[in-house]
């Protein structure tokens, strides 16, 4: 598992509610400790379950082993009332939790303090409701982010979880997402609506009732953790360079 020296890499999960965002963070632990895990009680591949709950509020979670220093953040879907806006996630993003995601409740593995940016979000779509069709408003929700996070230089990914429930061959042979029709299908819905390149699309599998690891689930997961972590270690080179030159 890739370090980044003594800073803390930080990766926000944003997307749609029953995307797939707490899920792909459980599976993606999953695929570095090469066993089942599950980073939030009851979330996740763990136990045969196959029932996600809502998440409820914000949190940070370590992914890979204790030597890690990647943080996965987790937050409610667009949709839930009360839930998440853009002014939320745009507050995320450079370090400030609002309010309303605050609980005593609340466990995370690391405090997210202010100003401790983001330096990648990935955006978590599902199949299913891409091939439906996003609802309007978080069509517009997600342009809106994406926009912004493009002018403050945060790097982004799409992950597109979910493509074994359109196709049966990629219940047998995970790999062939990338071959799906159906899938493919969605990957150009979200670069045609998002006006985001292809190549930052990544159709992953995620584990939910497996009680053991898969190599062609976790080839698809550690692919976008790869892109994630690229992207990432160019926004603290960049972040970096211009604290060194304010500080001149």
């Amino acid at each position: 598992m890739a370090r980044f020296e003594t800073e803390t890499f930080r990766i926000l999960c944003i997307g749609p509610m029953h995307s797939g965002k707490t899920c792909f963070i459980d599976s993606m632990s999953s695929a570095l400790l090469r066993k089942i895990t599950h980073k939030v009680e009851g979330y996740g591949a763990y136990g045969g379950r196959n029932d996600c709950p809502n998440t409820e509020m914000f949190q940070m979670y370590k992914v890979g082993d204790k030597r890690s220093n990647v943080y996965f953040g987790d937050m409610p879907g667009f949709e839930k009332v009360d839930g998440i806006t853009k002014e939320d996630i745009l507050s995320i993003v450079e370090g400030n939790i609002p309010k309303k995601f605050s609980s005593q409740d609340a466990t995370p593995e690391v405090q997210l303090g202010k100003g401790d940016k983001i330096h990648c979000v990935c955006v978590v779509f599902d199949c299913k409701s891409v091939d439906a069709g996003l609802p309007t408003e978080v069509k517009t929700t997600i342009n809106t982010v994406l926009k912004v996070l493009s002018k403050k230089h945060i790097p982004y990914i799409v992950i597109l979880t979910k493509g074994d429930e359109l196709s049966e061959n990629i219940q047998f042979d995970k790999l062939l997402v990338y071959e799906s029709k159906h899938v493919k299908r969605c990957v150009r819905a979200l670069y045609t609506e998002f006006n985001c390149r292809q190549n930052v699309i990544f159709p992953v599998i995620n584990y939910i009732k497996e009680s053991n690891v898969d190599d062609a689930c976790d080839i698809l997961l550690l692919d976008a953790l790869r892109e994630i972590l690229i992207l990432g270690r160019k926004d603290l080179e960049e972040e970096k360079a211009s604290n060194y030159e304010s500080d001149q």
